[in-house]
C-alpha cells in the first residue's frame, strides 16, 4: 500500500519509528511511547511531578505543568472558546468523597436531606453518623466520642440520658422512634417503674389508695397492664388492669362492674332474649329495667321471646349459646355480615338457622336448659 509522502502526516512521520517501552515494537503516537504505553504512563502520573492537577474538585495528579490529561484538555477547550465539560465537585457532606449531584449532595445524602425534610423515616442511612443524621438524638449518648462513628441504624445498645435526666439503655434505633415524645427513655415510657419518679404512689396519690393492697402502687406506673385488686365506694373489691383504671377515672367511673353505668351486672336479675327482623336472629342479655330492647326495637328489632333468670345463668347461657352456633359451622359477626352493627356478633343470617323460640334454638344447638342447669 502507497504511503503519504507528506512530512506532516502523523502516520507518514512515525511509521519508521517505534515505543521505546523495552520489548515493545507498537509504532509510537507521542512523547516516545505507543497508545497503550502512553495511557499507563499518564496514570501513573510519569509526565507530570506527582503533584494534584489544580484545577479545581480533581484529585488526579499532574500530566502536565499544571493540568492532568483530563483537565488538560478541558483547558484545551476553554482556550479555543468551546464550552468544557461540566466538572463535579464533591458532596459537601463531611467524610462523603462522592460527587455531588445537586445543591451540593451527592444523590445518596440529597435522599437523605429530602426524607429528613418531609418528616419520614430514610429506607437506609447509607452508612451516615448518627451526628450527621440525628444531631439532636446524638447529644443524649453518654459517650459523646460514639455519635460520629455510629450509624443512625444501629441496633446496638448505648447509655443515654433522656431530656429529663432519666440515665437508661437502648438501641439507636429505638431512641429515634421516641423522638419526640418518649426519646425511647424506658422511665419515661413506663416500662421501667423508679420509685419516687413514675410509681403510681407518686403519680397519682388519689388513685392509688383505692387498691386493696397499698405497696402495689409502688410496683407498677400508671401505664402499666398488670391486673390488680381495687377497692370501690361500695366496698366490693373487683380486678381490673391499671392501665383500665386510670381510663375509668378519666370518664368519671370506677370501673366496678357493680356500680358501672353501662353493660351487664351478673349480680342482678337479668333477662336472655331472643329477637329478629328481616332475615336476621340475634341474642342477648340484660339486666332487668334498662332500655336495651326499646334501643333494638329502635332499630328494627322485634322481640320472639324473653326469660328472666339471674344473672350468672344468663352471662353463662350466653356464652355456651355462641360456642354451639360456632361448633354447628353457624356464621356469625363478620362471618356473616360486611357491615358492623350493635351485637353483631351475637347475631345470623335466619337462612342458616331459623327458629321460633329460644326453646327451639337450644333444640337444634343440640342442647336444653336442664343441660345447662346440670353442667
Amino acid at each position: 500500500m502507497a504511503m503519504c509522502k507528506s512530512n506532516k502526516c502523523a502516520v507518514h512521520s512515525n511509521a519508521s519509528k517505534v515505543c521505546s517501552t523495552p520489548f515493545c515494537n507498537r509504532p509510537l503516537i507521542a512523547r516516545g511511547l505507543c497508545g497503550p504505553c502512553y495511557d499507563r504512563a499518564r496514570t501513573a502520573g510519569s509526565f507530570g511531578s506527582g503533584e494534584k492537577c489544580e484545577e479545581l474538585s480533581c484529585q488526579r495528579k499532574k500530566s502536565t505543568e499544571k493540568f492532568c490529561h483530563t483537565c488538560y484538555k478541558r483547558h484545551l477547550s476553554r482556550m479555543k472558546g468551546v464550552k468544557p465539560l461540566k466538572v463535579r465537585g464533591k458532596c459537601t457532606i463531611s467524610g462523603c468523597n462522592r460527587q455531588h449531584h445537586s445543591h451540593g449532595f451527592c444523590r445518596a445524602c440529597l435522599k437523605l436531606k429530602q426524607s429528613r425534610t418531609n418528616g419520614s423515616k430514610p429506607k437506609k442511612f447509607f452508612g451516615k453518623s448518627l451526628l450527621f443524621t440525628h444531631p439532636h438524638i446524638a447529644k443524649l449518648m453518654v459517650d459523646q466520642s460514639l455519635p460520629s462513628i455510629v450509624s443512625a441504624g444501629s441496633a446496638k445498645f448505648y447509655e443515654w440520658v433522656c431530656p429529663i435526666g432519666h440515665p437508661y439503655t437502648n438501641t439507636v434505633k429505638g431512641v429515634i422512634r421516641g423522638d419526640g415524645k418518649t426519646y425511647g427513655c424506658a422511665v419515661c415510657r413506663g416500662k421501667k417503674v423508679v420509685i419516687g419518679v413514675n410509681d403510681l404512689a407518686t403519680v397519682d396519690k388519689e388513685l392509688a389508695r383505692f387498691l386493696c393492697n397499698i405497696e402495689d402502687g409502688k410496683s407498677v406506673t400508671i401505664k402499666s397492664k398488670k391486673v390488680l385488686m381495687w377497692e370501690c365506694g361500695c366496698r366490693a373489691p373487683y380486678p381490673l388492669s391499671v392501665q383500665a383504671r386510670v381510663m375509668a377515672k378519666e370518664t368519671g367511673n370506677t370501673g366496678c362492674p357493680r356500680c358501672s353505668k353501662y353493660g351487664h351486672d351478673r349480680t342482678m336479675e337479668s333477662f336472655f332474649y331472643l329477637v329478629n327482623r328481616s332475615g336476621h336472629f340475634k341474642i342477648g342479655i340484660m339486666n332487668t329495667g334498662t332500655s336495651r330492647l326499646r334501643q333494638h326495637g329502635c332499630k328494627g328489632w322485634s322481640v320472639v321471646e324473653k326469660i328472666m333468670m339471674e344473672g350468672d345463668l344468663a352471662r353463662g347461657l350466653e356464652t355456651m349459646v355462641k360456642r354451639l352456633l360456632k361448633k354447628n359451622g353457624i356464621p356469625t359477626g363478620s362471618k356473616a355480615f360486611r357491615e358492623k352493627f350493635d351485637g353483631y356478633s351475637e347475631a345470623w343470617n335466619s337462612a342458616d338457622l331459623d327458629v321460633t323460640s329460644i326453646d327451639d334454638l337450644l333444640k337444634k344447638l343440640g342442647t336444653s336448659f336442664e343441660a345447662i342447669l346440670a353442667a
